[in-house]
């Protein structure tokens, strides 16, 4: 038969003598290992190796290149360009390391050439999946407007779109709420920066 227990938590036993931790002796620390045995080179051509090191640190003008711009043209480049009627623009020609040729076509197709290397003194025109390219300004001037008169016409189809309002179920109180306003207010803008006189 078994005990029976009273009302309340268990009263907390020692454990037994025999599952309690005897303390083990510390072990000894280990030995430092010896360095480890250098493998046999060739060392006929280390010290002529090492002076080469040494002049080239003479020569080298060092700064730090880790936070350099691949992309960047010097501004020099592309006022000289700008003078001449040329515009560059970076292109992508791939995405994740897929070509896509399609988009780089359509970019042709828009008057943009790939700039060939070292033309003006630019060394880099093509950096993993971007390409440089050159057009004429006209061509160029041309595109960006038809880009404003695409975005303008977009809106104003969304304006037109929403004149009536929307068919909202709540009657004309409702369908007052859904009227596109917009008004023109005319703010000076301050000269600074690089505009400044």
């Amino acid at each position: 038969m078994t005990e029976k227990r009273g009302r309340g938590r268990p009263k907390k036993t020692a454990p037994p003598v025999e599952a309690q931790q005897v303390p083990q002796a510390t072990p000894a620390p280990p030995q430092p290992k010896s360095a480890p045995k250098m493998p046999d080179w060739d060392r006929s051509g280390e010290t002529e190796f090492i002076s080469r090191l040494k002049s080239k640190a003479a020569k080298v003008d060092w700064h730090d290149y880790s936070d350099e711009d691949r992309l960047h043209v010097p501004k020099e480049i592309i006022e000289s360009l700008k003078a001449d009627g040329l515009v560059l623009q970076w292109v992508t020609t791939s995405v994740l390391r897929k070509e896509d040729l399609h988009r780089f076509s359509i970019f042709q197709r828009g008057g943009w050439e790939p700039v060939p290397e070292g033309f003006r003194g630019i060394a880099t025109t093509r950096v993993e999946g971007v390409q440089l390219m050159v057009r004429a300004a006209a061509t160029h001037e041309k595109a960006k407007a038809e880009e404003r008169r695409k975005a303008v016409g977009r809106i104003e189809e969304m304006k037109r779109s929403h004149q009536g309002g929307i068919n909202v179920p709540g009657g004309r109180e409702a369908a007052q709420s859904n009227f596109v306003r917009s008004t023109i207010e005319q703010i000076e803008i301050p000269r600074g920066g690089r505009d400044r006189d």
